[in-house]
């Protein structure tokens, strides 16, 4: 099980090197100085919300049926910089180390990652969990169905000071 973390884990450190290497990247300093991301969560579109009854209605949960490798994109359309990406499993307690996809490399506003998982994973549902670059406290997700979705966006509304994430 571990081994199957580590090689994802390797992966998505190569896409994001790829990404980081070839992306464009523009960044308003002026709107980072000026305002910070509050430590809300809200699931929007077609994400799952974090409620005991979704995951209990779920019951094909280990059987994917139309993003069936589970790979997607993700995009930082936030406005601002993050510094780490966690995807994990639903329904496991803590965060690892290997749940971590950038190690170390910034994920720029603006930029899009490629998500590939090796080996190919069953499990539907998925959490994540970002932390700002600028040190101010992250946003977690829980339950994301990924055999619906093909790209996720993070999305800051500066006006409700909600962090969303957007899947399409």
């Amino acid at each position: 099980m571990r081994n199957r973390i580590i090689l994802f884990v390797v992966a998505i450190a190569a896409a994001a090197l790829f990404t980081a290497c070839t992306a464009s990247v523009s960044t308003n300093t002026t709107a980072n100085a000026n305002a910070k991301p509050a430590n809300t969560n809200t699931a929007a579109s077609n994400t799952a919300s974090n409620t005991a009854s979704n995951t209990a209605s779920n019951s094909s949960a280990d059987k994917p049926t139309g993003n069936a490798d589970l790979d997607f994109t993700l995009v930082n359309g936030t406005g601002y910089d993050i510094k780490e990406v966690s995807i994990g499993r639903s329904g496991e307690k803590d965060w690892t180390p290997e749940d971590e996809v950038l190690k170390g490399r910034a994920f720029k506003n603006g930029d899009s990652l490629k998500i590939t998982f090796q080996p190919k994973e069953r499990s539907a549902m998925w959490d994540m969990k970002i932390e700002w670059s600028d040190g101010d406290p992250g946003v977690e997700w829980t339950n994301i169905d990924l055999t619906k979705t093909e790209k996720l966006t993070l999305k800051y509304d500066k006006a409700s000071g909600k962090t969303s994430v957007v899947a399409e």
